[in-house]
């Protein structure tokens, strides 16, 4: 083979390695963010392919989908110094993806099981503090929905900061 042969090939390779990399796939449940050296370029929210630089720029996806995160409260007093165990569910979307990116950087950082995580966290002690201005026989009744819009709503408020919208939280079990 002659060695302009060889270099054409390698050239090709380089060629198709550069324009690959260059195509990046945003798929129908998804958002994504392109950075360029860590600073935002760009918000992609419509599916299908998408240029970036090569090398340069990289993607950081999100779901677009209402996502559920179970949290394990443990013990929670009652107003009439009740031990309840507390299993809550929550229903959330990330609406702002860039700035749920400057806050937590990944869904995986949010959600997590330790007493940081922006979720579990915020989720806990909103509970704690309104199990604490309620009985559990009004946990126990009909009333246990208008406690829980409330959790809601407090959650809700605290999220925004992140780019979330909490749909829903509810008590799994009680």
């Amino acid at each position: 083979m002659s060695k302009k042969l060889i270099a054409a090939g390698v050239a090709v390779i380089a060629l198709g390695i550069v324009g690959l990399s260059s195509i990046f796939t945003v798929k129908e449940a998804e958002q994504a963010i392109v950075l360029e050296l860590g600073r935002f370029v760009r918000l992609e929210s419509k599916p299908g392919l998408h240029l970036k630089l090569p090398l340069i720029q990289n993607v950081s996806y999100f779901d677009k989908r209402v996502l559920d995160f179970e949290a394990d409260l443990g013990e929670i007093n009652t107003s009439d110094q009740k031990q309840t165990v507390v299993d809550t569910y929550t229903r959330y979307r990330i609406d702002d993806a860039l700035k749920f990116f400057q806050t937590v950087r990944s869904i995986e950082n949010f959600e997590a099981r330790r007493e940081e995580a922006p979720l579990n966290a915020i989720i806990k002690s909103n509970v704690r503090e309104v199990f604490a201005r309620v009985d559990l026989g009004t946990l126990l009744t009909a009333r246990r929905a208008d406690v829980m819009k409330e959790i809601t709503k407090r959650v809700h408020d605290q999220m925004e900061r992140f780019g979330v919208k909490i749909i829903d939280v509810r008590l799994k079990r009680i």
